[in-house]
């Protein structure tokens, strides 16, 4: 289980250093990344020509951890993720159900994401 939080800690710090290399290490050839707005990338190619492309206009400043669940060949992390693309500050809190193979490579990614600040809006003011 630790092994596998190594994996996604250096995948998502791979983003904030912007070090495409860690793709290759941390993907199967054959990996699916489905985005939490909605872009599906099929294929380690696609996933490094996103991340090329994203990163020609964007930088991630934060990608915080803040638990890991596991289940047999799944980890779901909750996260913190804040970005400038495209000179504008965006950062939203999200969910990764990752999969992985045998060879505890990433075979799969779902992201899904919930916007910040929450709030409450049956409290009393």
């Amino acid at each position: 289980m630790e092994y596998r939080e190594i994996i996604i800690k250096e995948y998502f710090d791979s983003w904030i250093n912007k070090d495409d290399s860690v793709l290759e290490k941390v993907f199967a050839i054959n990996a699916k990344y489905i985005e939490c707005y909605g872009p599906v990338y099929d294929g380690l190619i696609q996933i490094q020509k996103w991340s090329k492309n994203w990163q020609e206009h964007g930088s991630v400043l934060i990608w915080n951890i803040n638990k890991f669940v596991h289940s047999g060949e799944d980890c779901v992390c909750d996260w913190y993720f804040e970005c400038e693309y495209g000179s504008k500050i965006d950062g939203f809190n999200g969910v990764s159900w990752i999969k992985f193979n045998d060879e505890n490579k990433i075979i799969e990614i779902r992201e899904y994401q919930s916007k910040v600040p929450n709030y409450f809006p049956y409290n009393k003011k």
